[in-house]
Protein backbone atom coordinates (compact mmCIF):
# COMPACT_ATOMS: atom_id res chain seq x y z
CA UNK A 1 0.00 0.00 0.00
CA UNK A 2 1.35 3.27 -0.75
CA UNK A 3 1.26 5.97 1.90
CA UNK A 4 -1.10 9.07 0.56
CA UNK A 5 1.67 11.87 0.37
CA UNK A 6 3.53 9.15 -1.19
CA UNK A 7 0.29 9.37 -3.40
CA UNK A 8 -0.70 12.29 -3.85
CA UNK A 9 2.66 13.12 -5.20
CA UNK A 10 2.56 10.32 -8.24
CA UNK A 11 -0.53 11.84 -9.30
CA UNK A 12 0.58 15.24 -9.32
CA UNK A 13 3.80 14.14 -10.84
CA UNK A 14 1.33 12.42 -13.63
CA UNK A 15 -1.07 15.06 -13.59
CA UNK A 16 1.92 17.46 -14.82
CA UNK A 17 3.95 15.13 -17.36
CA UNK A 18 0.15 15.02 -18.87
CA UNK A 19 -0.02 18.75 -19.45
CA UNK A 20 3.30 19.02 -20.61
CA UNK A 21 3.08 15.83 -23.41
CA UNK A 22 -0.25 18.02 -24.03
CA UNK A 23 1.85 21.22 -24.71
CA UNK A 24 4.75 20.05 -26.23
CA UNK A 25 2.42 18.32 -28.98
CA UNK A 26 0.30 21.09 -29.29
CA UNK A 27 3.21 23.42 -29.57
CA UNK A 28 5.37 21.99 -31.52
CA UNK A 29 2.43 21.26 -34.42
CA UNK A 30 1.53 25.31 -34.35
CA UNK A 31 5.72 26.27 -34.63
CA UNK A 32 6.51 23.58 -37.64
CA UNK A 33 8.62 26.14 -39.27
CA UNK A 34 7.85 26.96 -42.98
CA UNK A 35 11.11 27.59 -44.42
CA UNK A 36 14.86 26.09 -44.03
CA UNK A 37 17.04 28.23 -42.00
CA UNK A 38 20.42 29.35 -43.08
CA UNK A 39 21.97 26.78 -43.53
CA UNK A 40 26.33 26.76 -42.79
CA UNK A 41 28.59 25.16 -45.29
CA UNK A 42 28.42 22.11 -44.42
CA UNK A 43 24.33 22.11 -44.55
CA UNK A 44 23.94 22.59 -40.78
CA UNK A 45 22.59 25.30 -39.17
CA UNK A 46 24.15 25.99 -36.09
CA UNK A 47 22.36 25.51 -32.81
CA UNK A 48 20.65 28.19 -31.15
CA UNK A 49 18.31 27.55 -28.17
CA UNK A 50 17.95 24.84 -25.87
CA UNK A 51 15.59 22.32 -27.12
CA UNK A 52 18.51 19.65 -27.14
CA UNK A 53 19.74 19.96 -23.58
CA UNK A 54 18.45 18.06 -20.23
CA UNK A 55 17.50 20.57 -18.76
CA UNK A 56 14.79 22.32 -21.09
CA UNK A 57 14.86 19.99 -23.76
CA UNK A 58 14.11 17.08 -25.53
CA UNK A 59 16.34 14.74 -23.88
CA UNK A 60 14.93 16.13 -20.16
CA UNK A 61 11.30 15.08 -21.41
CA UNK A 62 12.88 11.81 -22.94
CA UNK A 63 14.13 10.99 -19.68
CA UNK A 64 10.47 12.08 -17.87
CA UNK A 65 8.13 10.43 -19.99
CA UNK A 66 10.84 7.15 -20.02
CA UNK A 67 11.15 7.03 -16.21
CA UNK A 68 6.96 6.74 -16.05
CA UNK A 69 6.92 4.54 -18.78
CA UNK A 70 8.82 2.43 -17.10
CA UNK A 71 7.29 2.53 -13.73
CA UNK A 72 3.96 2.85 -15.51
CA UNK A 73 3.71 0.62 -18.52
CA UNK A 74 0.32 0.52 -18.97
CA UNK A 75 -0.37 3.91 -19.46
CA UNK A 76 0.92 4.54 -22.46
CA UNK A 77 4.03 6.79 -22.04
CA UNK A 78 6.11 4.96 -24.39
CA UNK A 79 4.46 7.43 -27.25
CA UNK A 80 5.73 10.43 -25.00
CA UNK A 81 8.93 9.18 -25.04
CA UNK A 82 8.64 8.11 -28.87
CA UNK A 83 7.45 11.53 -29.97
CA UNK A 84 10.97 13.21 -27.57
CA UNK A 85 12.80 10.35 -29.48
CA UNK A 86 11.69 11.87 -33.26
CA UNK A 87 12.11 14.95 -32.06
CA UNK A 88 15.89 14.88 -31.02
CA UNK A 89 16.55 12.87 -34.05
CA UNK A 90 15.10 15.16 -36.57
CA UNK A 91 17.29 18.23 -34.57
CA UNK A 92 20.24 16.30 -34.71
CA UNK A 93 19.37 15.77 -38.84
CA UNK A 94 19.16 19.95 -38.79
CA UNK A 95 21.83 20.86 -36.20
CA UNK A 96 25.52 21.19 -35.56
CA UNK A 97 25.86 20.15 -32.37
CA UNK A 98 29.90 20.47 -30.58
CA UNK A 99 29.38 20.04 -27.10
CA UNK A 100 30.04 17.12 -25.73
CA UNK A 101 28.99 17.94 -21.84
CA UNK A 102 26.41 15.83 -20.01
CA UNK A 103 23.78 18.79 -20.02
CA UNK A 104 24.01 20.80 -22.53
CA UNK A 105 25.49 18.17 -25.11
CA UNK A 106 25.74 15.03 -26.75
CA UNK A 107 26.55 12.84 -23.71
CA UNK A 108 23.38 13.94 -22.19
CA UNK A 109 21.86 13.44 -25.58
CA UNK A 110 22.98 10.20 -25.55
CA UNK A 111 22.33 9.18 -21.96
CA UNK A 112 18.39 10.32 -22.58
CA UNK A 113 18.09 8.39 -26.03
CA UNK A 114 19.89 5.17 -24.03
CA UNK A 115 17.27 5.66 -21.26
CA UNK A 116 14.03 5.83 -24.08
CA UNK A 117 15.13 2.78 -26.31
CA UNK A 118 14.58 0.93 -22.24
CA UNK A 119 18.59 0.61 -21.83
CA UNK A 120 18.91 -0.29 -25.94
CA UNK A 121 16.28 -3.01 -25.67
CA UNK A 122 14.26 -1.30 -28.27
CA UNK A 123 15.99 -0.83 -32.05
CA UNK A 124 14.99 1.69 -34.21
CA UNK A 125 14.14 1.12 -38.26
CA UNK A 126 16.33 4.27 -38.64
CA UNK A 127 20.12 4.08 -37.51
CA UNK A 128 21.82 7.45 -37.67
CA UNK A 129 25.56 7.70 -37.96
CA UNK A 130 26.89 10.70 -35.17
CA UNK A 131 30.02 10.58 -34.05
Amino acid sequence: MIPASQASTLVLIKELALRLNNLMQDEFLSSRPHSEPDHDVFGKTPLSGNFLTISSGWPGLLLLFSELDRSFPEEGWDQSSHFCVLRIEEALERFELTDLSMLQGITGISFALEQGSKNLTKSGKKKTNKN
